[in-house]
Order: C-alpha cells, then structure tokens, then sequence
C-alpha cells in the first residue's frame, strides 16, 4: 500500500491567498514555488525508453515491461519503480510526491528508499518483489512459504494486519493533525492505473481528509441561507437546489447585517426532506396545472437590504462598497434571514475568497443538519450564526499554524517513519471490522426507541495514570493552547509544580490526553451531561461564539423545551468556559495532598502509584472553579461568586496568595479599561464613533520625546534652568546667583537611568541609536517586552519618580548610561568597577549580564570619557530616598 500527503493543491491556495494583508502574514508568494509534484507515470516512449524499462525490469521482473507506450496496465509497484528511477527531484521545480509504503509483514518504508535500485535484497529478491501479488501468482518466488515464515517472524496475520492499521494511525495524526495537510490518499500498488470516474468505484485508491470524520477546523459551522439556485439536471428540475450561505457581520451596528459566505449544493440531501423544507417557506415548484410559487423568497436585481454593505472581498481591512457579485454568484431567488433557514456545513477548509463579501469561504462545504422548525432540534436565530470575524479568526489560526508546520518541517520530509504503538486507533483490520458490523447490527436489534443524538467520547488511546478526574466529562473547544512564559498563570504553575507539563501542551489534543490519563472523559460537542467546556484564548472563535450565546440568551431561551435552549441552560449553568490550565492545576493540588497524607488505603499495593480515589469521591470541593479559573463567566455564575468572592476575585474569608492578589491587580485593570472602553464608545451626541484600541494604543504612546531630551535639543545650556524645581534633583541644571547674575550651574553629568526589566536583552550598546529613537516623539517598543511580573515589581514602580526628578530613562544599557536602576543584596548604592562581584546583585544572572556589557565599553574605548565616568548601581529604595530628601 502506497499513502501520500494531499498537500498540493492546498499548498497552492496558500499561496495565492488574498488575507495575507494582516502583520504577522506574509505577502502572498513571497515564500511559496509553483512546483511541478508529479505522482504516477503513464507513458513510456522516446530514445531512452529501452534503458529505464530495461532497468525496471532488473529490479520488478515482468514481460509486460520490454515494451513502451502506455504503461497504466502495469501494477502500481512497476509504474512507481519506472517514475522513481526516471525523475529527478530538483528544489522548487520538479519533485516526486512523498509518500511511504507500508509492506505486506508491516514495515513503514519512505517511497523514495523502497523503490531504489540500491536498496537491500531481501532473501535474493527486490522487496517489492516479495510484497507483489502479481508476483506471488506468477511464481516468481519459488520458495516462498519459506521466506514469508522468516519475514512474519511467527507473528499472525492479525498481529501483522493490527501492526499496519497502527502505521496508517501514526501517519495520519503526523500528517493531517500535526501538519495541517489536508489529507492523505491511499492506493493499492497491486491494481492498474483506470482513468475517470470509473476508477472510484474499483476502489484502487482512497482519500481521507478530517473533514470526513466531522473532526476538522471547518466542521460544524452554522449558517443561514440568503438566497438559492435552480437545479439544472431534470431530476430535480423546477427545485431550489443550490444555496447562497452567509454569515453575521458582527460591526453592522442597529440592524444585524450579513455577508455571503459561499454556495452549497443541496444534492446530498433527501428529496422528501428537501421538498419539506422549501415547503416551510412556501416555495412550490411549478406543475402541469399551476405554476411556480415563490412564498417568502422573491427576486432581486441587487443585493437586498440584509446583506451587509461592507465587504472583504477587494482589500482585508474592507470596504463599504458591498458585495460585488458575477452572473455565476448571483442568486435566482432570496430570502430574509427572518423567513429563512440555518444550515450547519462541515468543510475541508476556510479558504480566501475575492468572490464572497465576507472575503472567506468554505472548500469541499456539505450540509451537515438543517436547522429549521420543521425539522427535528427545532430551528436556530439567524443572529447567532457564525460571525465574519471567528471565520477570519479560523482562517488565520489555521493558516499560521499550517506555516509554523512547515517551517519546522523545512528540508525534511512531509511524513516520517512511524514508531510502533500500542493505542488504538481509527483504522480496523478486517477481523476488528467484521466485529464492529456484527456489533452494530446486534445493537440496532436490540434498540428501537429513540434516544439523544451526541458526539462520542474522543479516542485517545492514552494510558490511564490515575483515576483523580472519574466521573467527569469535558469538552475541549478548537482553539489555540500554548501557556506563555510571562503570565501570572505561568507563575503560578511554576510555584505549585506542574509548569513542565503545562508547557508541553501545544494543541488542543494535549489537552484531551491529560484529561484521559487522569480518567476523565473528553466528547467532541457539550450536552445535557457535561460537565466542564474547556478553551484555550478569548480571541479563539469557538470560546467567541460560546460568549454571544450566553450574552443573548434570553428567558425564552432558558425556558425553552428544545435541544438549543437545553444547551444555553446547560452552558449558563456552568458557569462559562474554563482555561485549560485549571485541570492541571486541580489533579497536581489533589496528586500532591494526598501524597502529604501518606494514607496507604488510598494507593494502590506499590504506594507510588497516584491515588485509587477520584477527586468526586475525595475532595470534590476542588471541582469548583474561581473567578479567575474562567475565561468567560455566566450572569449566573457571576451572582454565585459573589457569595464568596468579592469583585476582583479575592475569597472572603480564606487566605489569598500572592499570584491572587496579582490576579486581582490584572481585575482591577481590566475593569478600568472596561469603563473606559465604554465611555469612549458613547462620546459625546452626534460625534463620530472611533475604534478604541486605536485612540488606547494612542493615548499610551506619546506624540512628543520626554521634556528632558527636548530641554536638550530645544534649549541651549544657558536656559535650561528653567525645568529644575525642588523635586527635580537628578536635573543637572540650577540656576545660581552671584553678583546679582543669572548664572547656570553645569557641574555635574546628566542621569542616565537604564531599569533592570527587559531580561536578557539589554538593547542598543551605542548612545546615539537611543537619543535618535528617543528624538522619535514615539515610545519604544523594548517597553513592551516588560513582563508582567516585572511591571508590577519595585523597579518599575520607582520609574515615574526618577523621571520627575529630572533622568533619562532609556530602555538601553549604552555608552551613555550613568545609572543602573537594579536590586542589590546589601547596599542601596555601589559604584561599579570592573572587579566587582556578581554576588552584589539580587538576580546574579542579570548581573552577569550587565556586568559583562559595562566591561565591553571599557574594553572597547567606545567613549572618550569612559574612564573619568563612574557608573553607578543604584536600588529602588535609594530613588525613594532621594525623593524625600530636604534640600
């Protein structure tokens, strides 16, 4: 069996997308080749066709290779051996598609080394020759019942059939889930190559994408239906076969608007369950005796009122010059979102499109549920669709992990061998096939009553440590998992122990496997009996579209009898989405107390196996989440922690943590900028609204440079007196009196102040790059790269003083530098020589650091002056000291 990627044409689409305006994109093409990917071989003929058939035939015996000409009759295995030793793969023009071969006793061989002359015989015989069928029956192998015992090594064909179905599993996940690609196609070497259609139904080949299995990052999207199509087959002629989906324009202001999303065929969809939902609307096909009635959808020569006039389509930041439609888009009929319908799409992808106004669009879109009241589940609010900014959220997240893939995979293959696993797996041997139907068909004997539809637990195949999450079931939302270095919750995995595992999560099937080795249970989709949804970021478009629903759930929709409203009640209920974090945190809190109590009737006969009990049994009090445990709260859990919390999160009666008085810092903060948001958003009557994160990002950058560097520039040494006061003690300009003369005082050297905040990045060496970026009138962007832990500590508290009082603070340790604002262990203030001790610092690694850039401007003579300078070390305490000091 041969599997190769099918990465080709989604590599392409890549590169041709039109998103790529936003930063962190590259321009489209910049990185990308047109590359010639050549798959199969066909034809044989020309001058030198003698010579490779010649050598085929040394390495795959058969008659059928000492012509030329057409060669589809020929097995897979001569076809492959005649490309490999024909083509040779040159970077960024011609390749051969990679792909791996996995053999008849289960090895996993790269394309490339099996169909090699060089490669090693086996037993006398090219390997292929030992895997053919055309081979076997030919009796090219004499000896064959002999050399197969040798290969299977006394395993059974189910061993070797269980060792191949795991091959395939490992290949896919590498492939399709870590990779992105979009899928892989398997093709069986022993068959001819059959053109057309008709080759589908020989099953010589498959394909498998993620989409198939409704587990891909375009799967279940809802959308509500704009307008529809004729049919133009006569099986269904007069119908509305074909649908204009859209999606919500989340900026449309007083009335919701929507934006086109794509066409979808109706063709999958029963006749009868199609003739029911045009029925709905009042759609009627015309007849021999009547003709057509159009019910609620009507004609229209432009875009109707409904659709949103801004599109995506000419430019990524949009327009409002609206959807822009050509004769193949335009719709034969529409329909008002009020009247119409929502149709849940599984997709293979969301793809860039200058053809849709949303400027994205499904690839491969098939209907997955019809959302309407007269289908069973009851309909579904076109208002709460999917919006335009989660499907350019998907867009971009899928995008960007796709080429983060591809970068780390740069200049090696696409697939790599598999390692031999014992987890179970999607792909069946024939025996655990015939198993499954045997199953299927006694279950279906034996159930008749209809029950509720839900996705099935996850498959993980993990093995189970511990049993501390048993009895409780989560559901993992799409979305981006990784734990940043400088935030709090970082730090606090650091102070309870669990940081290396924390930071191993990368996606959100990490997540899945902690929660199954702990024995808890993971399913696809939440429902009536879940307990806790899990996210990864507030940006993440499924956690956004889990947030509109609970902030527009209604009493109707609590109220409400159906599935939709047993979901809103049962997310309200929850009380929001929880990070992805805090289950890591509850079993290391729960691991490590039990351990502490060293109660041997809890553990297992080694007593170094984690606990027998679950935290449902023990301890299920750790099962309930804080505030900062959430990244979205309900209303309803909002008015419960308000029992026990008070608004920053801080318990009321039981002892708060440093990480929770921080927690509750970030609160406060959020808060403010809450209210300020909002208020901005007002503004006064009549005025025109502005982007907030805009005119914020504005107010924190100054349009001007610090008085101190325009003092400088703007005034000669003579007037800058003029900005020295009580306070300002560090601003080397006074003015003094002698002789009843105006004189200034220049005795002593500017202050220069670099804090120690930025890490192992101490920015510019030379002076003049920082007065330039300075003179600039913007703020630097190193003040950004601040950690949160640092900007709340000491150093940063005692940065406003030290400017008042008349310093430069540079965000670079130069030449130019007088005073290092950094934590010493005894002293407030140290003159700095080159045989000073890196014990004086508090952090010796940042001392090391800045030790070894003060001895490079020695070294180095890069001022004249360095010498006659002294620089000098000074704390936080000994700027508050400086401050209060009388004069």
């Amino acid at each position: 069996m041969s599997i190769a990627s099918s990465s080709a044409f989604s590599q392409f689409n890549r590169a041709t997308v039109k998103l790529e305006e936003k930063e962190d994109v590259d321009e489209p093409g910049s990185d990308c080749w047109l590359t010639f990917v050549v798959f199969d071989i066909l034809y044989v003929g020309g001058p030198g066709a003698a010579d490779l058939l010649s050598i085929a035939h040394s390495i795959h015996p058969g008659d059928s290779l000492h012509r030329g000409g057409s060669i589809i009759h020929l097995s897979g295995y001569q076809r492959k051996i005649l490309l490999h030793n024909l083509i040779v793969p040159q970077e960024n023009e011609v390749e051969i598609v990679d792909s791996v071969v996995i053999r008849s006793d289960g090895q996993c061989v790269h394309a490339e080394e099996y169909f090699s002359p060089s490669i090693p015989k086996e037993h006398g015989y090219h390997p292929s020759v030992l895997d053919s069928v055309g081979c076997i029956l030919e009796g090219t192998v004499p000896n064959l019942n002999d050399i197969e015992t040798q290969r299977t090594e006394r395993r059974s064909d189910e061993q070797i059939e269980l060792k191949r179905a795991r091959s395939l599993e490992q290949l896919y996940e590498e492939v399709v889930e870590a990779k992105c690609r979009e899928g892989i196609v398997f093709k069986d070497l022993a068959a001819p190559y059959v053109l057309g259609e008709v080759s589908r139904g020989y099953s010589y080949w498959w394909k498998l994408k993620d989409d198939y299995e409704k587990k891909g990052h375009a799967s279940d999207i809802d959308t509500v239906v704009l307008g529809a199509y004729y049919a133009t087959g006569m099986a269904r002629s007069g119908l509305l076969n074909q649908f204009l989906v859209g999606c919500v324009d989340c900026e449309s202001s007083d009335e919701v608007k929507f934006m086109t999303l794509c066409r979808i065929s109706g063709g999958g969809t029963a006749r009868k369950n199609l003739d029911k939902l045009l029925a709905s609307t009042g759609f009627r096909a015309i007849t021999s005796t009547e003709g057509v009635q159009y019910g609620k959808w009507f004609k229209s020569e432009e875009p109707p009122d409904f659709i949103s006039k801004k599109s995506f389509q000419r430019s990524m930041s949009g327009d409002e010059n609206g959807w822009k439609y050509g004769l193949k888009n335009k719709p034969d009929l529409y329909i008002s979102p009020e009247d119409s319908f929502v149709l849940t799409i599984n997709a293979g992808e969301v793809v860039s499109s200058d053809e849709m106004s949303a400027g994205v669009s499904l690839r491969f879109p098939r209907i997955a549920r019809i959302r309407a009241d007269c289908f069973e589940g009851g309909g579904k609010p076109a208002s709460e669709v999917e919006s335009v900014s989660s499907l350019h959220q998907m867009y971009f997240e899928r995008h960007s992990q796709s080429r983060e893939m591809s970068q780390l995979s740069q200049g090696s293959s696409v697939m790599s061998i598999p390692r031999e696993s014992s987890q179970e797996c999607r792909f069946l041997t024939p025996h655990q096939y015939s198993r499954k139907k045997r199953n299927a068909k006694k279950n279906a004997q034996g159930k008749r009553s209809q029950v509720e539809v839900r996705a099935s637990a996850i498959p993980t195949g993990v093995t189970v440590e511990s049993v501390a999450l048993k009895g409780y079931t989560f559901t993992v939302l799409e979305g981006t998992y990784h734990l940043e270095d400088d935030c709090i919750d970082a730090e606090e995995a650091f102070e309870q122990g669990w940081l290396k595992e924390a930071t191993s999560v990368r996606c959100r099937r990490d997540v899945i496997n902690f929660i199954c080795k702990h024995g808890g249970k993971c399913e696809l989709t939440g429902h009536k009996e879940t307990d806790f949804i899990l996210g990864g970021k507030l940006e993440d478009a499924r956690v956004a579209n889990h947030c509109r629903a609970m902030d527009a759930v209604s009493i109707d929709d609590m109220n409400s009898t159906n599935k939709r409203g047993h979901h809103l009640r049962k997310i309200v209920e929850m009380g929001g989405i929880l990070k992805w974090s805090w289950p890591f945190a509850v079993v290391h809190r729960f691991q490590k107390e039990h351990f502490a109590l060293n109660d041997v009737s809890d553990f297992d006969s080694d007593h170094n196996s984690s606990p027998k009990r679950s935290i449902r049994d023990k301890r299920p009090d750790l099962m309930r989440p804080r505030r900062f445990d959430f990244l979205v709260t309900s209303k309803v859990s909002e008015e419960l922690l308000r029992e026990t919390e008070d608004a920053y999160g801080l318990h009321l009666w039981e002892e708060s943590s440093a990480i929770d008085f921080k927690r509750a810092m970030d609160e406060v903060h959020r808060q403010k900028r809450k209210e300020e948001q909002e208020s901005f958003k007002l503004g006064p009557k009549g005025q025109k609204k502005r982007n907030y994160n805009q005119f914020h990002e504005r107010s924190l950058i100054p349009r001007i440079a610090p008085w101190q560097y325009r003092a400088f520039t703007s005034l000669d040494a003579h007037e800058r007196w003029v900005f020295s006061g009580k306070k300002q003690k560090m601003w080397p300009y006074k003015l003094c009196e002698e002789d009843n003369k105006n004189k200034t005082n220049t005795t002593s050297h500017c202050f220069v102040v670099y804090p120690d905040i930025f890490g192992c990045d101490l920015g510019f060496e030379h002076e003049d790059k920082a007065t330039i970026e300075a003179n600039s009138g913007m703020r630097s962007k190193r003040w950004n790269l601040v950690s949160q832990s640092d900007e709340l500590g000491m150093i940063s508290s005692t940065l406003p003083l030290t400017r008042v009082m008349g310093a430069q603070v540079t965000p670079h340790l130069h030449d130019g530098v007088t005073h290092v604002l950094c934590n010493l262990r005894e002293r407030d203030k140290l003159d700095w020589r080159p045989s000073i001790s890196i014990k004086a610092f508090s952090n010796t690694d940042s001392g090391m650091l800045i030790h070894k850039r003060l001895l490079s401007f020695q070294e180095n003579n890069t001022r004249d002056d360095i010498e006659k300078r002294t620089i000098i070390l000074v704390t936080p305490r000994w700027i508050k000291t400086k401050w209060d000091e009388e004069e």
